[in-house]
């Protein structure tokens, strides 16, 4: 870590900054400008207990995280995690640790049986017992100055979460301990694979930031030339991939790069072999940086295997942020073919998300083949999303990013970095919070066209995200939910003619039931278009799909 010795630039500013900057992650609370003190600093390391807000497992992965214990060292002695069911509390686990901890990111699951309260919603109270040098402390939850306390709360779905064969769910936007700089630290990455697979998660897109994958180790600024921390990110992918035979962790890199108009916008580049420096908005060398590289630059060079997507891209910058970080939007004009898409669904942002699908379909009206996306830009949140409310005054609990919650499902026959990567690129793509839906097209007249054969009989078919040669005479949808998401509310199919350029409603079905399937006649379609579907629960969960594409020879 880097000590300032002297007022800078960036220890006036920061404060101002912080008011309006997004501040994910578990909030740091050593960092402090050298003339302000705040009333968040504290000489011990930060200490947190954190747990899923949905598991469908027996087993209960409850997390300790201690971060900067190197510099504040501490004793562990004992904690007790209590589960608390209707205000009462049931079951209380002890744990007598007596070990010294002195490391940069210290974390260790304590898995809990919780067979017995499937079906309903637990509340979790830890506490730990430690000592410095000087004093014995005992926390509840968290050692966060000043943070309203507040139980955790998980429900222990007896339902698995709904997965048709083949298709896989996963979290495209997720930050790990290598994130790290003066507000924020993240989830310590080996602890990724334990936790997702308890909530139904295939894979894991970790996409760290590209102005911390270049500095060195234990410091927020500077550049390492030997770029140590990225392969290090790297290498720790790879090993916990080798451990894991149904779970995978996709490495890549949320790269800071210029829109071709001046401005700073985020690109999420995935399994890709070389790192992309990418420094614009990182406050590391004052305000108004400029990107080193424009988006067109970064896509010209990635490699075939690599998916590249913009980053939550219309989220609109405040001013602060457009004037002393140079953030802006993405640029919705340029349709580099190596760019695969837009995560339009980042967390519980949900009016930039329908900014996004008005941005998105305007362009699949153009004729443009792009790919809606979902994550949460969590930085490892699992319960509840810890920010600052008042520079160096306060931190605020909120049920914002938290990790794994809007999700993207590939239909995916193999479980590899590879295989899953270029299925996110091509294969069929849904994102949702919650519900599955499915939709294919089928060409039953003339049967000496069409690029899939479906069955002996001969009749082609297109799923999400293929062309069908010629025009469509049936649709099939299908869907599910469990009780969790609520039961299916209603499906909404959208078909767009390419001549027009319009997109139009073409059937919605209301149901109140957990499964839905169906096979749709359609008549009179355009020669040249696709086909979307919308799904919504009756408690408000949401899916949608991306395009299935026809045209007529």
């Amino acid at each position: 870590m880097i000590e300032f010795d002297i007022i800078s630039t960036t220890d006036i500013l920061l404060p101002i900054l912080t008011i309006s900057l997004p501040l994910f992650l578990y909030a740091e609370i050593h960092y402090r400008p050298r003339f302000l003190r705040g009333f968040l600093y504290r000489k011990q390391p930060e200490i947190i207990f954190d747990i899923p807000q949905r598991i469908e497992t027996d087993e209960l992965p409850v997390a300790l995280i201690i971060k900067d214990s190197h510099k504040f060292p501490i004793e562990l002695q004992s904690l007790s995690i209590d589960l608390i069911i209707d205000g009462k509390r049931k079951n209380r686990h002890r744990y007598y640790e007596n070990k010294y901890i002195d490391s940069n990111f210290f974390s260790k699951i304590f898995p809990l049986k919780v067979k017995q309260y499937q079906g309903q919603y637990v509340k979790l109270e830890a506490s730990l017992k430690y000592k410095t040098e000087k004093k014995e402390y005992q926390i509840t939850n968290n050692n966060y100055p000043l943070l309203k306390n507040r139980n955790l709360s998980v429900y222990i779905d007896p339902d698995k979460r709904p997965q048709p064969s083949n298709w896989k769910w996963g979290d495209m936007h997720c930050h790990s301990h290598y994130t790290e700089d003066q507000v924020e630290f993240g989830l310590p990455l080996h602890l990724i694979p334990e936790i997702s697979r308890t909530m139904g998660l295939s894979f894991v897109a970790v996409t760290d930031h590209s102005y911390d994958l270049n500095n060195g180790e234990d410091s927020w600024i500077g550049t390492d030339v030997n770029l140590t921390k990225w392969y290090n990110m790297q290498k720790a992918t790879r090993e916990l991939n080798s451990k894991y035979k149904n779970f995978v962790l996709l490495p890549g890199e949320e790269v800071s790069t210029d829109n071709g108009l001046g401005k700073t916008v985020h690109m999420l580049v995935i399994n890709n072999n070389e790192y992309i420096p990418g420094s614009g908005d990182s406050f590391e060398d004052g305000i108004r940086q400029k990107s080193e590289l424009q988006f067109n630059d970064i896509l010209d060079n990635i490699p075939n295997k690599a998916l590249a997507l913009a980053a939550h891209p219309f989220e609109t910058p405040s001013r602060i942020q457009s004037f002393f970080l140079k953030r802006g939007e993405w640029n919705i004009e340029n349709h580099h073919p190596n760019l695969a898409g837009y995560q339009i669904l980042n967390g519980k942002k949900l009016n930039a998300f329908k900014r996004g699908k008005k941005k998105w379909i305007a362009q699949l009206l153009k004729g443009k083949h792009k790919y809606i996306y979902a994550g949460n830009d969590s930085h490892g949140f699992l319960n509840r999303f810890i920010s600052i409310q008042a520079p160096l005054i306060s931190l605020n609990n909120s049920d914002g990013h938290i990790f794994g919650e809007m999700l993207t499902a590939v239909k995916n026959t193999d479980n590899n970095v590879i295989s899953i990567t270029k299925g996110l690129q091509n294969n069929p793509v849904i994102i949702s919070n919650g519900p599955f839906l499915e939709i294919t097209i089928f060409n039953r007249n003339n049967r000496d066209i069409g690029p899939t054969l479906f069955d002996d009989n001969q009749i082609y078919k297109a799923e999400i995200g293929e062309t069908l040669k010629g025009r469509p005479t049936s649709l099939q949808i299908k869907a599910e939910s469990i009780p969790f998401f609520g039961k299916i509310k209603k499906i909404s199919s959208y078909l767009a003619d390419h001549n027009t350029k319009k997109e139009v409603l073409i059937n919605t079905y209301s149901t109140d039931r957990y499964n839905f399937e169906k096979e749709i006649s359609l008549t009179n379609l355009p020669k040249k278009g696709y086909i979307r579907s919308e799904l919504i629960t009756s408690k408000e969960k949401f899916t949608l799909t991306n395009p299935v594409w026809f045209e007529e020879n």
